[in-house]
């Protein structure tokens, strides 16, 4: 599969290190220094597996993108994107620097500022360096993984089994706040079964 990352901070970093890893190929856009991309490219395998690119390669030229930028500069991102209209977005982010009202989820505030996108809330739950840690633990620990969009969440649910881990359906958006942060499957590690309990429980 054809991934395009948007954001080479932790999270970012670690997918892309991780979808490498399990055969995928990545295409590596938006840091604030371009050197950085350059390296992380040349780490990863240097045009055979990974590239630098601009974060319009990275939504238009792949099957899927993971969004990891702050909110702070997501319209900048935005307006670097071309055409949105079903594309599929992973949004990886937590509402650190942004302002939401009670009860309104960071999934729904990106799904505001990009209309018509296909979008899967997943890998924003474990502090990114469990990404790599935790990748084919024993027993496995799960990401949660959110969307209305069936077609779009069954890719993330494979790309989550190929780098080690459990997904572990949310449901619909209207649920995502269960994986935000506050929600009772953030910043945890959980077994399939830990999360079934603690599911059945809410």
């Amino acid at each position: 599969m054809k991934i395009g990352i948007i954001g080479t901070g932790n999270i970012g970093t670690n997918l892309a290190r991780l979808f490498v890893k399990a055969g995928h190929e990545v295409i590596l856009s938006w840091s604030r220094s371009p050197q950085k991309l350059i390296e992380l490219s040349i780490e990863l395998g240097n045009h055979q597996k990974a590239k630098a690119a601009s974060v319009l390669e990275a939504v238009q030229d792949v099957d899927i993108s993971i969004l990891s930028v702050r909110f702070a500069i997501m319209d900048e991102v935005k307006a670097q994107m071309g055409n949105l209209e079903g594309k599929i977005i992973v949004d990886t982010n937590n509402p650190y620097d942004v302002k939401l009202q009670k009860g309104f989820s960071a999934a729904a505030e990106v799904k505001r500022r990009f209309p018509g996108i296909k979008l899967v809330k997943a890998f924003n739950t474990l502090y990114y360096a469990l990404l790599l840690s935790e990748s084919f633990a024993n027993p496995p620990v799960i990401i949660p993984v959110s969307s209305d969009e069936e077609d779009a969440k069954d890719i993330v649910v494979k790309l989550i089994r190929d780098i080690g881990f459990v997904p572990f359906d949310i449901g619909g958006l209207e649920n995502v706040l269960l994986q935000e942060p506050g929600g009772p499957f953030f910043n945890k590690l959980l077994t399939a079964d830990q999360a079934k309990e603690l599911s059945n429980g809410l």
